[in-house]
Formats: C-alpha cells, structure tokens, sequence
C-alpha cells in the first residue's frame, strides 16, 4: 500500500509526464497527500483542485462514518 501511495501522490513519479498517470491518480486520494498542495502553492494549480480536495474529502468521509456505522450494528447485534 506504500508504494501505491507513494506512486499515485506523485512522490516516485512525477505525475504531469504522463496524462494516463495523471487522470488516473485523480480517482485516487493519494494525490492530495503531497503533489496538489504543491501545485497550488506554486501557483499551477487553482481553485479547481481545491474544490476537488474537498470533494474527495468528503465522499472519504461518508464512507468511513457510513462504514463505522454500518459495523458498530454488527457489532452491537452479536452482543459485543
């Protein structure tokens, strides 16, 4: 998991060179760990991918509490 981290937020690779690479680590959270933040203080980046950050965020965490939730029930409903 490292190493998809670490390739997918632009750490190994540098992710502008290849627009597959690219497109691709946009699906991903990784990206937002280090290589978008980087973009948006070097002034490349804008709005945008401040507005994608959050997006990203969010869905992310509705799908933990969803989850959290979800398993707290199971949890609950077998006598824990």
């Amino acid at each position: 998991m490292g190493i998809l981290a670490g390739f997918f937020s632009g750490q190994f690779y540098p992710l502008h060179m290849n627009e597959t690479l690219e497109y691709w680590s946009r699906w991903f959270p990784f990206r937002y760990i280090g290589y978008s933040p980087a973009l948006i203080y070097l002034g490349v980046e804008g709005f945008g991918e401040l507005l994608r950050q959050l997006i990203m965020t969010s869905l992310l965490g509705i799908a933990c509490f969803w989850g959290f939730s979800l398993s707290l029930k199971k949890f609950e409903a077998s006598g824990g």
